[in-house]
């Protein structure tokens, strides 16, 4: 067997080569002298030896010869190592007209607006249909997507690789508050084909009710929905678990207001992180079958301590995360693209911001902080409380039951062990990084593994947390003599200091890569092709918000 595969032509190999995983080549490369030498020889085999080296995904489009692979691998690498928004890069600008409060992000090559307030809806710029024929660029063709004038938006989630977008609308019926979850495809508005019902109806009591919150997540064919709700003296947060495919509430769960942080994020199709405000933690909680298979539960694993703050300090916590983290992305029908890798990875990284202020008679003190943490090192903590909580229960003795009908259902449920409290010194320090802005303001921006926020001064901040995509960054200098400021391989722990509000001193040491460049203003958002700066007219007076799109490789991927 060995003679004939080593009897084919070296085309063949390096063909058969390319689809083994890295283990397999490298023990290829060192079975022998003659596919050594053909893994040495073949630019191909090297570099898909380097981005599976750098934990970069493989979605290279069928039928791309070597010549155009290695040619667009060379422009990708190169515009991620050095991203910037400038001279270098082609650029359009577009004016849209304050319609009430917005957010925005860049998802797969969309530039989204989800609206609030009096015109509520959505609207998108499909980027890839942006094209350069004849040196003119076409324009912006912005998508608007209405939704009911009357409805009270009260939160939204966006699952761009599922085309799905979920809404949610507050009714107000005579007795009762109902909550809509509206579920919508995405690009067109409409009713999601995958869905069983057009919306998802969620009732809770109080008619009287003043208060009104939530914050949603899709966890692949379910919904997490962390509702806040209920009168000026008794309010309550629910946590509800719905499948959105067929159109059914799996449990809920009810505590009191100030339980959690209006932060929700997933790191599996089964593992939701809470952060819980009273007890100063991450919740990692897992979706979980009752005894009789035929219900759910919300079962809480585990509570990560976070650094311990001084009793009298108010902390407010905020999830960074709008777009899907649970692991990894399918990406089943990957849009076109001349990039011969998306650059995100399974193990996109999970960023916090945190905000701590204290004060009293003699001194006042307010602090905003940003952390990271993978959620690669969540699931392993979940693999092992789960597996050791499994041992428990099966090891522990089950009385016997003869009680019958509803008591007999009521007594094989599962009985699911309390909590594992883990404190911040056992899983802390070796696993987030903990970064304090020079008075940052604006947002934060996700992309993969990387994060970036602008400072005040005007300064982008670019932080990228995959041990070895950066491995060969230089410092460059652009043709107007403006630096670029790049810090290699920050490995070494941080100390931040405790100050008024933390009881003490505490260090994180989770290695990134940092890129900094001066002149960007405004927000600033980005996926793997495409790059957006956003500003509005006026903070108290907003009239409109400025968009300027670039393309990171300098042209835009529709370009002729």
């Amino acid at each position: 067997m060995g003679d004939q595969l080593l009897g084919l032509p070296g085309e063949i190999l390096v063909l058969i080569l390319s689809f083994l995983p890295l283990r397999d080549i490298t023990a290829c490369k060192r079975s022998c002298w003659q596919l050594r030498a053909v893994i040495k020889q073949s630019g191909l085999l090297r570099c898909r030896i380097r981005t599976m080296k750098n934990y970069i995904e493989d979605l290279s489009p069928p039928g791309l010869s070597t010549c155009d692979f290695l040619e667009s691998l060379k422009k990708w690498e190169k515009a991620w190592l050095t991203p910037g928004v400038g001279k270098e890069v082609a650029a359009q600008t577009a004016y849209i007209p304050y319609r009430g409060r917005s957010d925005f992000l860049l998802r797969s090559g969309y530039l989204i607006e989800m609206r609030h307030g009096e015109a509520p809806g959505f609207s998108y710029l499909d980027l890839s249909s942006q094209r350069i024929v004849n040196g003119v660029q076409s324009s912006l063709d912005w998508t608007d997507i209405q939704l009911a004038a009357n409805a009270s938006i009260g939160g939204w989630a966006l699952d761009v690789d599922q085309n799905l977008v979920a809404v949610s609308l507050l009714s107000r019926p005579s007795r009762k508050k109902r909550l809509e979850i509206r579920l919508l495809h995405f690009p067109t508005g409409t009713h999601h084909h995958s869905a069983s019902l057009p919306d998802i109806q969620l009732d809770f009591e109080g008619k009287y009710d003043t208060t009104f919150g939530t914050h949603m997540e899709i966890m692949g064919d379910n919904i997490a929905v962390l509702l806040t709700h209920g009168s000026l003296l008794r309010r309550y947060q629910t946590l509800y678990l719905v499948n959105w495919v067929q159109g059914r509430v799996l449990c809920r769960r009810r505590t009191r207001v100030g339980t959690y942080f209006p932060a929700l994020t997933s790191i599996s199709e089964d593992i939701l992180v809470l952060a819980r405000k009273r007890d100063w933690a991450l919740e990692l909680c897992k979706i979980a079958r009752d005894g009789d298979r035929s219900t759910f539960a919300l079962w809480t694993l585990c509570m990560l301590q976070l650094p311990a703050v001084h009793p009298k300090t108010r902390t407010d916590l905020t999830s960074c995360n709008r777009m899907p983290s649970g692991a990894p992305h399918s990406f089943a029908t990957p849009r076109s693209s001349t990039l011969p890798f998306r650059s995100s990875p399974s193990d996109s990284i999970l960023a916090f911001s945190v905000c701590v202020s204290r004060r009293d008679k003699s001194f006042a003190e307010f602090r905003r902080l940003f952390f990271y943490v993978l959620p690669s090192t969540l699931r392993s903590l979940v693999a092992v409380f789960a597996g050791r909580a499994s041992e428990k229960r099966d090891g522990e003795s089950k009385p016997r039951n003869t009680a019958s009908g509803w008591l007999r259902r009521r007594a094989a449920r599962t009985r699911l062990p309390p909590p594992v409290i883990v404190p911040w010194a056992d899983w802390g320090p070796r696993t987030t990084r903990w970064v304090s802005p020079s008075a940052a303001f604006g947002r934060q921006t996700l992309s993969g593994m990387r994060c970036a926020f602008v400072e005040r001064g005007w300064t982008l901040r670019v932080l990228d947390f995959n041990p070895g995509r950066l491995r060969r960054v230089v410092a460059v200098r652009e043709n107007d003599g403006e630096k670029v400021h790049i810090r290699l391989a920050v490995t070494t722990p941080n100390t931040t200091p405790a100050g008024h509000c933390f009881l003490q001193d505490f260090t994180s040491s989770l290695p990134y890569y940092e890129l900094k460049r001066n002149g960007v203003k405004g927000n600033f958002i980005m996926d793997d092709e495409w790059i957006a700066q956003i500003e509005s007219d006026s903070v108290f007076e907003p009239g409109g918000y400025s968009i300027s799109v670039h393309s990171v490789l300098g042209n835009s991927p529709g370009s002729q």
